[in-house]
């Protein structure tokens, strides 16, 4: 098991050390300079190789920014693109994006600026190795996270036990 903060991480760390050059949008005021910085001296490498952007509240509802970020990162020609923004704002700001730099990597990594700056409290060792990660996140905030899991993740997540218990008593069909 990977979490994808973890994966951020390193990712970020390989990629920087082959010298790609990396963007990191998203994220609170200041958390992907932070984050950078962090990872910079987790590193321990000198180099400008990132790039960070936090856009503006509402960006996503206004052409000209969305303009203004397509031609940033179009001068900026990342290999690799963090977007740290949450479900499903991050995958549609990708989606938007991928064709400015179609030979970019992408990879949507929700609060994991956050983390790394020290801004968040990631969820104990046995939280992560169990998969409750989602619960004490959801603990530390509960207006903005409650609905997300339990409105819509406990349905979604049921569904997919019920179709998998269904598939495995299936018989087996041989061609």
């Amino acid at each position: 098991r990977l979490a994808g903060s973890d994966l951020f991480v390193r990712l970020y760390l390989l990629a920087a050390s082959s010298g790609l050059r990396i963007a990191l949008i998203g994220g609170n005021p200041g958390s992907a300079d932070a984050a950078a910085q962090q990872l910079q001296i987790r590193g321990g490498w000198e180099g400008d190789v990132v790039r960070t952007l936090c856009p503006p509240f509402g960006f996503e509802r206004d052409h000209a920014q969305m303009q203004a970020i397509s031609e940033l990162l179009s001068t900026w020609k990342p290999h690799v693109v963090f977007v740290g923004l949450g479900s499903p704002k991050q995958e549609k700001l990708i989606e938007a994006i991928r064709p400015v730099l179609p030979s970019a990597w992408f990879l949507g990594v929700g609060v994991s600026f956050s983390f790394v700056a020290g801004e968040v409290q990631r969820a104990p060792a046995w939280m992560q190795r169990s998969g409750l990660e989602w619960f004490h996140r959801m603990v530390q905030e509960p207006g903005r996270l409650a609905r997300r899991y339990l409105v819509d993740g406990i349905p979604f997540a049921l569904g997919l036990m019920w179709r998998a218990w269904r598939n495995r008593r299936l018989p087996k069909t041989s061609s």
